[in-house]
């Protein structure tokens, strides 16, 4: 009997990170059967998510790491309820346990950020082996894990990445892949409004400011759009003590709650990749910055580019700041695209 597992960043805080965990489970389970997520954890990832590092820093940047340590007490909870109810968990002890293992989505290949954790490359696994929407999170690959990345995915059965750089990086390697939509993106609306349905609706018209890395253009953004619309800053973020002046925070939020979050805002502003998917599937007006640390987020780039959305990068905003999206043509590249998604899981599950 097929056994499936997946093998991904299911329990890290991050919210895009447990929910295309999430999305590739349901679209697994509903067509192919019988799908576990692998409870493996990277350490690295793990030490990101402690809730306090008392690291020999000056005393402000001690105090604003307790600060946010302290918030993600609650985070941490909301999440390990999350993981319990809603993912079906299988076993790391023996991935010969597994007939089929998919590795993906997120950046379950940036080496950079598991620090060198290859388990993620199933070298020691035999069995039938895919990766769906992986990504490098960056193209810049050192040459020695180049050439250790190359033999390992030269063993994947099938290939999909998330990205157009990433499947660059494989193509100069002669590895046939080809870029697929986030997990996030297979579900439609509807059926995330179905996970949100009990969930508390806001009664009041808000901006959502959700941030993977502070940023100040989206604060200034966002500071803009609510000045123009009188609306009030809702900003998803731990922090007890350093706040942005003029902000709502809203702490501890659950993967659940996010999505309701996403759900009932007029705006959203952010600089996350799934920030950026979300606003996309529930169709709603968005900004998003673009630059990390002076340089381009390729993931976002190339994201608003398959839809055509290049002018929701913030940079492009300045004067048409709140405005609409016909999402028309949206609809109909994201229905394509989960066409082509739904043939590779396809040629992997049922050829």
């Amino acid at each position: 009997m097929r056994k499936i597992g997946i093998l991904t960043f299911h329990n890290v805080m991050n919210y895009g990170a447990v929910l295309q965990c999430y999305a590739l489970q349901k679209v697994i389970n509903k067509r192919y059967g019988n799908c576990a997520v692998i409870p493996y954890v990277n350490k690295q990832l793990a030490w990101n998510d402690k809730p306090v590092h008392l690291t020999p820093f000056n005393v402000k940047t001690i105090a604003k790491t307790v600060s946010q340590g302290l918030g993600n007490l609650k985070k941490r909870k909301a999440f390990d309820a999350f993981l319990s109810e809603y993912l079906q968990m299988g076993d790391a002890s023996n991935l010969a346990n597994y007939t089929d293992i998919v590795v993906g989505s997120d950046q379950v290949w940036n080496v950079n950020l598991t620090n060198n954790d290859y388990t993620y490359f199933l070298e020691e696994y035999n069995g039938n082996k895919y990766a769906y929407a992986a990504s490098f999170g960056e193209d810049n690959i050192p040459e020695d894990a180049l050439k250790r990345i190359k033999e390992d995915v030269s063993r994947f059965a099938a290939v999909s990445v998330r990205e157009q750089a990433a499947w660059q990086v494989l193509n100069n390697e002669k590895i046939e892949s080809q870029v697929v939509i986030d997990p996030v993106l297979l579900l439609e609306e509807g059926e995330w409004k179905k996970t949100v349905t009990n969930s508390q609706a806001h009664k009041e018209k808000y901006i959502l400011v959700y941030c993977v890395e502070k940023s100040k253009r989206v604060f200034d953004y966002a500071r803009r759009l609510s000045d123009r619309t009188g609306l009030k800053i809702y900003y998803l973020n731990q922090n007890m003590f350093f706040k942005e002046k003029g902000f709502i925070y809203k702490r501890g939020v659950s993967p659940i709650e996010f999505l309701n979050y996403i759900q009932d805002a007029e705006y959203i502003v952010t600089n996350s990749f799934h920030g950026t998917a979300f606003s996309i599937i529930f169709e709603k007006k968005f900004a998003v910055d673009t630059i990390w640390h002076g340089e381009k987020n390729i993931r976002i780039s190339n994201l608003l580019s398959m839809f055509e959305l290049n002018d929701r990068d913030m940079n492009f905003l300045n004067e048409n700041i709140g405005q609409e999206i016909d999402y028309t043509s949206v609809k109909a590249v994201l229905v394509e695209n989960r066409k082509c998604a739904q043939q590779f899981l396809d040629k992997c599950f049922v050829e």
